[in-house]
């Protein structure tokens, strides 16, 4: 049901990878065939295995997906989980199963709040950015925050 959601926002957005990446815990899911538009899905804090599923069933509705793990975003040096993400972001969009264009990126729970971060920064990468989020997770007041987002932001509760 969920994946349904999120297919369904990506194809609102028109939003146009390489097996396992041991260096990044990256890991891509293809299309069934020719290429397809890239979602980086960033996992939660249980880690991408809880979110295969997912990626998946992106995959099977066409896109291109890789799913990176985002607790290698919760880390000290905010440079470094920008360089990390926008890495992962860069290898995902010149994969060979990629279609030309930008990235969605999917994130959920605990890899949101770095998606939200960091990729809504990053609009020569990213098209829009899909935050699953629990209730408790979203905070009141931040139109600061907000106000830094340079991509849309559809948020999934």
């Amino acid at each position: 049901m969920r994946a349904s959601i999120l297919t369904a926002a990506l194809v609102t957005f028109a939003v146009p990878a390489f097996g396992q990446d041991a260096a990044t815990t990256q890991q891509e899911f293809v299309q069934k065939s020719g290429s397809g538009r890239v979602v980086v899905m960033v996992s939660g804090q249980t880690g991408p295995a809880n979110y295969a599923q997912s990626a998946q069933e992106l995959a099977d509705a066409g896109f291109d997906v890789v799913l990176y793990d985002g607790n290698q975003l919760w880390i000290k040096d905010t440079q470094a989980a920008w360089t990390l993400l926008k890495g992962a972001i860069t290898r995902a969009e010149a994969g060979p199963h990629a279609q030309p264009g930008k990235a969605a990126v999917v994130a959920y729970s605990l890899g949101g709040a770095a998606a939200l971060t960091y990729a809504t920064r990053m609009p020569e990468l990213v098209e829009t950015v899909v935050g699953v989020l629990s209730v408790h997770e979203l905070h009141q007041g931040s139109a600061e925050f907000v106000g830094k987002m340079k991509v849309p932001v559809p948020m999934l509760v």
